[in-house]
């Protein structure tokens, strides 16, 4: 993490002290929820589609891109100099927001000129995608006349769309072939790395766009000239005072091809994921009154805080959302999202696979009962303080003495092989070190291992006796789906066993429940 003086450093870990002595961790969620309530409205609609859903999509953007690490950084260290002084840019309304309901001296000429720069910045980047979609499309004119239905997968990874289907593969795309009876349609996704690939009549290929486009070189050419007309008058209208056009212009090109595009050149489905849960594109409204079904899909439960002492957080920047269907794991997480989301549409499907490597696990001793151990990943101080989260349980501190507690309590037991499966890769600058040096002290022997980060937590489950979680991570959803024995520990006992956000895992707290539990079940 990189401050720019030490003085920034200090002020930093001064307003996190402040908020945490006070009690007050919430402090940054509030704030977004907060400015999430004071919407923005748009002057003019270059784009031609409905206004609404242009001021929704607005809303969510500033929300998903402005209010992340770099703004909490800012109203930290605000919050630890004596001048309450921050530094960052924001909407005029924001501002005036953040100066009378925070007493943050917020609206500064700095700030406004910072504000100023990030629109620019966002409306050249939309002026880089006109450009980029210009020459997509008119030199390299899809080949794909096929009529054959498909459904489309956005904004995926190498590792979740597989080379090959082997049984080990787990991806988002093999779960959707396993659980749902297509068989008369092809599956595009937006990852150019891999090739194509074909099961039981199943084309599982890459799309340059997410529907089909069938337009000449003049449509393309024409499709230029509209969108740098679209551009200018964009902004102008930022000159105006419209900053939304501006921000959203990369919206555009799509817009402008969706429009182009005829019914059955959409795909049956669209199916988005949870790391970008806010954020809708503008594109895809037009799909749907074509008749698609747009759908927000959860690849992890973890979404419902721990309320510890407090009530539960309220999260209202939820109410953003505009997807109206929504893949769920199970009744937990549908009423989680229902509270803010009266009106859509929830399909619980079971746990929902994403990423794979298509490795296949090492071979085991049949003869021992496996337990498979999942933590979560702990960041360096300086970088945690800054993510907004309301609590003090996910730390390096309180993840040690989970691992600790587990190497204790299973040493003793025969005939069992401990395996941890840590989420990712660490991240160098952001993820503490100290706790991996910690783990290679203990899952150094036959007994205690470590796999790669990069093996499927389903395949080791689904040869697992016993599934230990730290709360509240998906895993010990995905062992309850096998029947298999799956448990959240707890090592500091500040879990209430009756917290939502548990889902109904069997919750043990302290090594003297763990030691007890173990002994009933091995």
């Amino acid at each position: 993490m990189v401050f720019k003086s030490d003085k920034n450093k200090l002020d930093l870990n001064k307003g996190y002290s402040i908020l945490k002595n006070k009690n007050d961790l919430d402090y940054l969620a509030h704030l977004s929820n907060l400015l999430s309530k004071t919407i923005i409205e748009s002057k003019f609609n270059f784009f031609g589609i409905d206004k609404m859903h242009l001021k929704k999509c607005g809303m969510q953007f500033l929300v998903q891109h402005i209010l992340g690490f770099n703004f909490n950084k800012s109203i930290l260290i605000a919050i630890g100099n004596k001048d309450k002084l921050m530094r960052f840019g924001l909407p005029q309304s924001w501002l005036e927001t953040l100066g009378k309901n925070k007493s943050l001296k917020a609206e500064t000429l700095e700030n406004k000129i910072k504000w100023i720069f990030t629109i620019l910045k966002w409306y050249a980047y939309g002026n880089i995608i006109i450009i980029n979609t210009f020459l997509k499309g008119f030199f390299k004119i899809t080949k794909n006349t096929s009529r054959k239905n498909f459904i489309y997968f956005d904004d995926l990874t190498p590792k979740s769309v597989s080379n090959n289907f082997k049984n080990d593969s787990k991806t988002i795309i093999d779960w959707h072939l396993k659980n749902f009876n297509f068989n008369k349609y092809d599956i595009y996704h937006d990852v150019k790395e891999r090739n194509p690939i074909e099961k039981n009549d199943v084309l599982v290929r890459y799309s340059e766009f997410p529907f089909r486009c069938k337009i000449s070189r003049l449509g393309w050419i024409s499709f230029l000239f509209q969108s740098f007309f679209v551009s200018i008058k964009v902004f102008l209208g930022f000159l105006k005072g419209d900053f939304l056009h501006a921000l959203l212009l990369k919206e555009y090109p799509l817009i402008y091809l969706s429009k182009k595009a005829n019914k059955n050149d959409f795909a049956l489905k669209y199916l988005f994921h949870n790391s970008t849960w806010l954020f809708r594109p503008l594109w895809t409204y037009q799909a749907e009154k074509n008749g698609s079904e747009v759908i927000l899909y959860y690849y992890s439960t973890n979404i419902s805080k721990l309320k510890f002492n407090k009530d539960y957080l309220k999260d209202n920047v939820k109410k953003l959302m505009t997807w109206n269907n929504y893949y769920v794991w199970d009744s937990y997480q549908k009423n989680y999202l229902n509270q803010y989301l009266p009106e859509a549409n929830f399909n619980i499907v079971g746990p929902i696979w994403f990423e794979s490597s298509g490795k296949k696990l090492p071979n085991f001793d049949r003869k021992t009962k496996i337990v498979s151990i999942f933590d979560i990943q702990t960041y360096k101080e300086d970088f945690f303080q800054t993510l907004g989260v309301s609590d003090r349980y996910l730390t390096t501190k309180n993840m040690i003495k989970f691992q600790d507690d587990i190497f204790k309590v299973l040493s003793n037991i025969n005939n069992i092989k401990v395996v941890l499966k840590r989420k990712r890769n660490i991240r160098k600058g952001f993820h503490d070190e100290s706790y991996l040096n910690h783990l290679t002290q203990i899952y150094n022997n036959e007994k205690f291992i470590q796999i790669s980060p990069n093996y499927s937590a389903t395949s080791l489950i689904e040869n697992s006796f016993l599934s230990i979680n730290y709360p509240v991570t998906s895993t010990a959803l995905i062992a309850k789906s096998f029947n298999i024995n799956s448990i959240y520990y707890d090592p500091t006992g500040k879990v209430d066993p009756k917290d939502r956000a548990l889902s109904g895992i069997k919750l043990v707290s302290g090594i003297n429940e763990l030691n007890k539990y173990i002994k009933e079940i091995i």
